[in-house]
């Protein structure tokens, strides 16, 4: 009812916003329906997040089923809260379908509290699946990770930082679907990123120069990529960090495609690391996706029983027809004097030679040698002139057979 309201107030009666204010319509037109209003947090049965330690993110429950995640924001002044919407809408905004929607904005004027509400997804996230058993094959990583690459680039067409790449903020709805998750839109985008995220086996997925104090930029959301693509190949082996913020790869058994892949990532100056473009460009996602698939539908070799059994409609073999000499018998009724219609000799497609003319032509002379003989002795000329090897020996047998031709 309240889009409908606010749908006939935007482009018919503008009235509508001032003569029923307690309706709400003015900022429901002005947050495109992102801000309810009428709805209230007792509706739910919160609880907090499983494998999450903030204590503003919740679990919204009804009857003992996760339908939402709660994420509540303080904001103690209007320009704070003006400030924020606006980032919720441009966010909703991006129509990508690898970026994680938000559902709505609870508001709670009494304590100047936003809650922001996503979708819950029990599959979990990108560290849940990878650590699962079994773990998910390389082609699978490789088709997620691109995904999330995909999301990144969507966000960075508009230069929106995302500010936390990690595994927890990926989120899967199934195995096929993945999503990239919001984070902590309440902070403005240079203020993002400040808080470090370290993987279990020594990984720290904040870029080196927000960890020496300079403001977030696009350059480290992707140093955040790299480190997630070596995690999401080595998420247990450990790793050790250099003096310079960057992981260390030395001595480690990674290949060298990898390595040529990740090492521009992380490079520890924001201004030499590659956009998304050329990650993408790269292709060592799409190469090892497509190796893998070309493995996987490769056909089984065939059963000996299949190939070891002869055709029983194949052609007799040459030599057959070679060694037969013509016959000396001849049919009364093919030995009169009337020429029969001209016939055209029948040879098998894959027995002739393009230098051999088969258009049709008369046959000559079958009073002195009768057609039977004939065609057996054509076909034996024709036979063994694909069996000839040397271009040369093929024209001097015909010239061979015209000279015996025009003689008959």
């Amino acid at each position: 009812m309240p889009l409908h309201l606010a749908q006939l107030t935007k482009k018919h009666f503008p009235e509508l916003s001032m003569t029923h204010a307690t309706l709400g319509l003015q900022k429901y037109i002005e947050t495109d329906g992102l801000v309810k209003d009428g709805r209230d947090l007792m509706h739910f049965n919160l609880t907090p997040f499983p494998s999450c330690q903030k204590t503003t993110t919740k679990l919204a429950s009804i009857s003992s089923k996760g339908v939402a995640v709660i994420k509540s924001h303080h904001l103690p002044d209007i320009s704070s809260q003006k400030a924020f919407l606006e980032r919720v809408q441009t966010y909703q905004s991006i129509s990508s379908p690898l970026l994680l929607p938000v559902y709505g904005i609870i508001p709670d004027n009494d304590s100047n509290q936003y809650h922001l509400q996503v979708w819950y997804h029990q599959l979990g996230s990108f560290k849940d699946v990878v650590m699962s058993d079994p773990p998910p094959s390389q082609s699978q990583t490789l088709t997620h990770l691109k995904n999330i690459l995909l999301a990144l680039q969507d966000l960075h067409n508009i230069q929106f930082i995302h500010g936390a790449v990690h595994p927890n903020n990926v989120l899967f709805k199934s195995t096929e679907e993945v999503y990239l998750a919001e984070y902590d839109l309440s902070k403005p985008q240079a203020d993002k990123g400040k808080k470090a995220y370290m993987s279990s086996n020594g990984l720290c997925f904040q870029a080196p120069e927000i960890a020496h104090g300079a403001s977030a930029t696009i350059a480290a959301d992707i140093f955040s990529f790299g480190i997630l693509v070596l995690w999401a190949h080595y998420p247990t082996s450990p790793f050790k960090t250099k003096q310079n913020g960057t992981p260390d790869l030395d001595g480690l058994p990674i290949p060298r495609e990898l390595v040529n892949f990740v090492v521009p990532m992380l490079h520890v100056n924001p201004s030499n690391r590659p956009t998304v473009k050329h990650i993408l460009d790269f292709g060592y996602l799409d190469r090892l996706v497509s190796t893998q698939g070309t493995e996987e539908e490769q056909p089984s070799d065939p059963e000996p029983s299949q190939t070891s059994e002869p055709s029983q409609t194949s052609d007799p073999e040459p030599s057959q027809t070679s060694d037969r000499e013509p016959s000396q018998t001849s049919d009364p009724e093919l030995s009169q004097t009337s020429d029969p219609e001209p016939t055209q000799t029948s040879i098998p497609n894959h027995r002739r030679h393009p230098i051999v003319n088969h258009r049709r032509r008369p046959i000559p002379n079958l009073r002195r040698r009768p057609i039977v003989n004939y065609l057996r002795h054509h076909l034996r000329i024709e036979w063994k002139i694909t069996q000839q090897k040397s271009h040369k020996q093929r024209r001097k047998t015909l010239r061979k057979r015209k000279a015996k031709m025009r003689r008959m």
